[in-house]
């Protein structure tokens, strides 16, 4: 029999090379008292349990999906000698590399930011059009966009620089003249620690790694150069449209 789990396709990802203004994004309608967010019955249907029980689901997505299997064919390392060979040139998983290749990373390049912009078209694809816009490959680069689309009034996204991080989150590192990584938090433990799931990386939690990884993180943001959290900032009218889809295993909006 075959396996009726639906892993990812890079044909899910066929909108991103399209403009921003071409892919179709669902809007939140707020024609029908049903929809309005301040209609008690709305905001009666959005506690933080409904959140919190959607990303309980976190994990069977990462392993129904196989992003959280995936490996480079050939990392960077340095020789004996001192010479240092091409990394990051390509993976074993040619359907896997298809979508990275179609969210912007090119042979070569670094992919932990790239691999988050995997996750987010493919966890929340009704934010295809914004992901596409707003994220690249560059792990300080999205955390600065988000800053300043956060300064202009967007807060679809939000900056978190306190010690608060949520499942779902994406944190982020700056390690200056090294460059930075990033990654999605999976499980937050006792308040001080993180459990994540991140690509580029290896069991030791290096950023020029073999493949993904999860690891065991601090929470503490300036710590080690953590510089915070990238988080989804769902309305209370957004949250009572959500619903964890055990078919596609993404999160998906009514």
């Amino acid at each position: 029999m075959a396996d009726p789990v639906k892993t990812y396709k890079a044909a899910d990802f066929s909108v991103v090379p399209l403009a921003v203004t071409e892919i179709p994004v669902p809007k939140i309608s707020v024609s029908s008292a049903t929809d309005d967010p301040t209609d008690p019955a709305v905001v009666a249907a959005t506690p933080t349990t409904l959140l919190t029980s959607i990303f309980g689901n976190i994990s069977s997505f990462f392993s129904a999906s196989k992003l959280e299997t995936q490996k480079e064919k050939q990392i960077r390392v340095v020789t004996k000698r001192g010479v240092r060979t091409a990394g990051n040139q390509g993976f074993y998983d040619a359907v896997f590399q298809d979508m990275m290749k179609k969210v912007g990373w090119k042979n070569g390049q670094a992919w932990c930011a790239y691999y988050i912009k995997v996750y987010l078209m493919q966890f929340y694809s009704f934010d295809a059009a914004y992901v596409n816009a707003n994220f690249t490959g560059s792990a300080v680069g999205n955390f600065q966009t988000i800053q300043r689309n956060n300064k202009s009034g967007d807060t679809r996204y939000i900056i978190v620089t306190t010690d608060t991080p949520q499942v779902g989150d994406i944190f982020v590192y700056n390690y200056g003249a090294e460059g930075g990584h990033t990654g999605i938090v999976k499980e937050v433990i006792n308040n001080n620690k993180i459990v994540t799931e991140e690509g580029n990386t290896t069991l030791k939690g290096v950023r020029e790694g073999e493949g993904v990884a999860s690891l065991t993180r601090s929470v503490f943001v300036g710590k080690a150069g953590l510089m915070g959290y990238i988080r989804r900032n769902f309305t209370d009218a957004e949250a009572a449209r959500l619903y964890y889809d055990e078919t596609e295993f993404c999160v998906k909006m009514k």
